[in-house]
Order: C-alpha cells, then structure tokens, then sequence
C-alpha cells in the first residue's frame, strides 16, 4: 500500500518563507563592527565631496546597534558619525564635520548625549541641564500648574575631549513619564513636552562659562538614514534657577 506524500500548498510555501526572510533580515545580530580605515573610507564614500574624515578617534558602543564614531577631519574640525546596524549591514546614519554635543535617542526610553568637542576651547567641563520650564495650562474648567524642574549632570573635558554619557534612570523617567501624559503628537517625536528640554553650559578651567567658537561655528552634515537626533542649546547662568 503506497503511503500519501503531503504536500505543502505553494501559499503556504510562500508564507513561511517571507516570515524567515524578515526575521532574517530584522532580527540577525550584528556583525562585527568595521575596523577603522573600513570606516574612514565609507564615511568618505558617501559624504558629498569626499575625503573629510582624516583619522578615526574612536568607536564607542552604546548598544548592539548603535555606535558613535568619532574622528578628526581633514581640515582640522572635530566630528562624528553616528552608525547603525540595518538591513543585514553597518552604515553611518549621519556624518557631522562638527562635534556638538547632540542627544541620540536609539530607543523609546534610551536617550545618549555624545559629543567631540575641539581642543583649541580649552573647556574643562561641561555641565548639562534637563529642565523643565514652569507654566500654567488652563482646559476648559480644569487647572493644571506646571512645576519648575532642573537636573544636572556634569562630564569632565579634561582627559578626553570627545565621549558619551548615557542618560541617568532619573532622567529618563522625567522624560518617559511625560511622553505618557503627553497628547500632542507635535511634540512625541523626540521631547513629547514643549515644557521639557535639555542644555549644557561649557565651562572653561576657571568654571567659566565660555563659547565654544570652534566645535559650533560652520561644519557641515549628511544624513543616509533616519536617526533620532537632536541639537541641544547653550544656556546660560540666568536662566537657571
């Protein structure tokens, strides 16, 4: 008695093989990240007009997928690529000739300020600030009172002149907590609050405040692929509390 084969139908087929292609291609760990000259040159590749990144400095993990990268260039200025594993392979996301310090949101609840400052501003510190500015919101019959909150968090320039500092617990929940209680969708893609933001004051070895002329002045950036990245200000000792 001949035994019935069973046969898969080619939808089936089809189906299960879309589904391991996508966990493939979305769900593979990363490869080993590039050595720095693979770097330099595929930075060079893509930038338009070319050969801007002279000497890699550094390439500093803040997770499997995300990593900052920064270098000096070739005419002087200091500054950074930010790398991503997508679609199977390493790519710089975005390259700027400037290294301002700059906050990279690589998840809903991870947030990383990095930076590579130019040594020729002599700062020794630099303090960064996560405030939350005080108002008043009137809805209808409901009152709402918005506190004033200022956090600080202090990086040491001395050493290094370029780094990383990933957000603290408390921050993050000041920051995540708000994105909940926020309902306005112009404001949940990077700070859900128009009330909350994060600066820095750079401050020299006098604890000075002072302009950093040469790591914020010019440069210019390309973007590949879409990050979450945003510029932080300056602020300045009056508007402290």
């Amino acid at each position: 008695m001949m035994k019935k084969r069973m046969v898969l139908p080619a939808g089936v087929i089809v189906l299960l093989l879309v589904v391991f292609l996508a966990y493939w291609l979305f769900f593979s760990k990363p490869s080993a990240f590039p050595e720095d000259e693979a770097l330099k040159e595929k930075m060079n590749d893509i930038f338009p007009g070319g050969n801007v990144v002279a000497t890699i400095q550094d390439a500093i993990h803040l997770d499997e997928e995300h990593v900052f990268v920064p270098f000096k260039s070739s005419n002087g200025q200091y500054g950074a690529g930010y790398w991503i594993w997508e679609h199977l392979q390493w790519k710089p996301a975005h390259i700027d000739t400037k290294g301002e310090p700059m906050i990279w949101k690589t998840a809903p609840k991870n947030f990383h300020i990095v930076w590579n400052l130019h040594p020729d501003d002599a700062l020794k510190k630099a303090d960064f600030y996560l405030i939350q500015e005080r108002g008043y919101n009137v809805s209808g019959e409901e009152h709402t009172y918005i506190p004033h909150i200022q956090m600080k968090e202090t990086v040491n320039l001395e050493d290094e002149t370029y780094g990383v500092k990933t957000l603290s617990e408390s921050w993050n929940d000041l920051l995540t907590q708000k994105a909940s209680e926020s309902q306005d969708p112009v404001f949940n893609h990077f700070f859900p609050n128009p009330h909350i933001f994060i600066s820095w004051m750079p401050l020299n070895r006098h604890n000075q405040l002072t302009f950093p002329e040469h790591s914020v002045n010019g440069g210019n950036s390309y973007t590949h692929a879409h990050i979450d990245l945003d510029f932080i200000r300056i602020i300045n000792e009056v508007e402290l509390e």
